[in-house]
């Protein structure tokens, strides 16, 4: 393939992201998002052109399929996010392109897919405020030329997400939680004889529940999937089912960490999928029959073995929180001496989110250097069912708080945590749980560090982007008096214990003047900071990044370790 010379970049150009390419059906042409428009460029190289758009949106998740030769393609405007098709893409004159627009009582449609042999059957997820998609979502069948829906699993309080069409197009693999658990569903191509492929008390791993085009499933024959699960210590499991039979097979020599996005080459027997560990991000090309596998890529800086060996794998720590039982991941360094670690919670973001074992410079940073780091995974986390997922709703800032706190507890219980050297930290809504614990908490940690925290639940209603614009609804309710009870920028003054405060500066989801600067202005205790340039992901950038250790390592020092 010829190079690029494009210079904008390749992104859907959301917060949120998401897939931004897909091949034609012929693998002729690349189809990718920049700028919030659609472009093709022939696979050799050439001219890139850009596609005509629907008038003030966002364009991106591109799906080409050959039976109808349509480009469906996911539509962001202010309000909502639709569904766009474009006729006849390959069209030699593409300004001859015809856009249209999928109507639909939704306000979200993630993943839309026409079907491979079917030019008028298109699939979609969709799901509309206040829910979020994991809170009650849809697969649907679409009929282009009827304007009609068909909903797979009709039930409420449950969350389908996910689909993919065989090869042939004679069916939908699909997950769903309706059974407790996200477990991979199939249904025929109409829609009918749906059924639970796997049922399992083992939620389907998805990495990723926030952007759209993603894959923990993918088809790599007609009758057979490959998925992702979870599995032990934060890792996940690589899983090949036969929809025939039903016969399951884990692929079991293959790396320990986590797989996604998972995509095919179409010859049924390779799978390429992107993997992380707690010492690398890389992209792997794994033979399914023989679970051997070969590196494609790998991101970041080539590390020597001797640090490498220094690196820490997690364990997953179980312990008990308001009779209800949470877990974690675990980094600490064994040690021959029964002498306790400082140690470091890290609330994960989200805060629909969860720990994993993934590649997180922060953990082996600090855990190489004598710290026991320990991710919680709060009441609210993924990965656990649906009735531990949702349990969150009405209560953040109540029970990720209360579950940080036991973790600190048992891992002081259990000998590894000194009690005189904890820590807090986390980001975004991890920043949140920090700032939350600081206030209710007093002396539990000698040192809090929250990173671009959120703290004003107002602002962040009125600021953050398009997918969350209503999250708080179904997180905090739509009570006014209990919003002012648990924004912490309305009780910084509470916070006795040293703070470190790392933000972005021209962070937009969550403004600096909003949310960092009361804290900064008002908590009561020792108080340092920092403001980086940069938007919410401002540690993205390696130099923000070193610092960022640096100083925290320097203020962890000066204020856990010293006796």
């Amino acid at each position: 393939m010829a190079p690029l010379t494009h210079r904008t970049p390749i992104s859907t150009g959301t917060e949120y992201g998401g897939a931004a390419t897909c091949w034609s059906a012929s693998s002729d042409y690349i189809f990718f998002a920049s700028n919030g428009k659609l472009h093709r460029v022939k696979s050799d190289g050439g001219l890139i052109e850009e596609f005509p758009s629907i008038e003030a949106t966002k364009c991106y998740s591109p799906q080409h399929s050959a039976s109808n030769d349509t480009l469906v393609f996911c539509s962001e405007s202010k309000t909502s996010i639709g569904v766009g098709l474009i006729r006849n893409p390959l069209q030699s004159d593409i300004s001859q392109c015809r856009v249209e627009s999928i109507e639909s009582k939704e306000i979200f449609h993630y993943d839309p897919a026409c079907s491979p042999t079917n030019p008028d059957s298109l699939i979609l997820t969709c799901w509309s405020p206040p829910n979020m998609a994991w809170d009650d979502s849809f697969v649907r069948l679409y009929s282009i030329k009827d304007g009609t829906f068909r909903t797979l699993i009709p039930t409420e309080d449950q969350s389908s997400a996910f689909p993919k069409w065989s090869p042939d197009g004679k069916h939908i693999a699909f997950v769903s939680d309706v059974s407790g658990h996200y477990n991979l569903h199939l249904c025929d191509a109409d829609g009918n004889n749906v059924r639970n492929l796997h049922p399992s008390q083992v939620d389907v791993a998805l990495p990723n529940l926030w952007g759209t085009g993603t894959s923990s499933l993918l088809w790599i024959t007609n009758d057979r999937i490959v998925f992702t699960t979870v599995g032990e210590n934060g890792n996940f499991d690589l899983n090949v089912i036969d929809i025939s039979s039903g016969k399951l097979r884990k692929l079991t020599d293959v790396p320990k960490g986590i797989f996604y996005d998972l995509r095919s080459t179409m010859d049924g027997i390779h799978v390429i999928a992107h993997f992380s560990n707690q010492a690398m991000r890389q992209i792997l090309l794994i033979n399914v029959d023989t679970c051997s596998h070969k590196i494609l890529l790998t991101s970041g800086m080539k590390m020597s073995e001797e640090v490498l060996s220094r690196f820490v794998a997690p364990k997953k720590l179980r312990y008990m929180s308001e009779g209800v039982e949470c877990n974690g991941l675990l980094y600490v360094q064994d040690k021959e001496s029964k002498e306790r670690h400082p140690l470091l919670i890290f609330a994960h973001g989200g805060p629909t989110g969860g720990a994993a074992n993934r590649w997180y410079p922060i953990t082996q940073y600090f855990a190489s250097r004598g710290w026991a780091v320990f991710f919680p995974n709060y009441r609210g986390s993924i990965h656990s069912g649906r009735k531990y997922r949702q349990s969150l709703k009405g209560n953040w800032g109540l029970h990720d708080v209360e579950d940080c706190k036991a973790a600190v507890e048992h891992l002081i219980a259990l000998g590894i945590a000194d009690p005189k050297a904890c820590v807090m930290s986390g980001g975004s809504a991890g920043g949140w749980t920090t700032l939350s614990i600081l206030i209710k908490y007093p002396g539990l940690f000698q040192a809090g560090i929250p990173l671009c925290a959120v703290s004003n639940l107002g602002a962040f209603d009125v600021n953050t982007h398009l997918l969350e614009m209503h999250y708080n609804q179904t997180l905090i309710g739509t009570d006014t008096k209990i919003y002012s009870e648990r924004s912490p920028h309305l009780k910084a003054s509470q916070i006795v214990d040293p703070i470190l405060i790392l933000h972005g500066k021209d962070d937009t989801v969550v403004p600096l003047l909003e949310h960092a600067i009361p804290i900064q202005e008002n908590a009561k205790g020792i108080v340092e900071f920092k403001y980086y340039d940069g938007d919410h992901m401002f540690d993205d950038d390696p130099e923000n990044a070193r610092d960022i250790f640096q100083r925290m390592e320097a203020f962890m020092n000066k204020y856990a370790l010293a006796k």
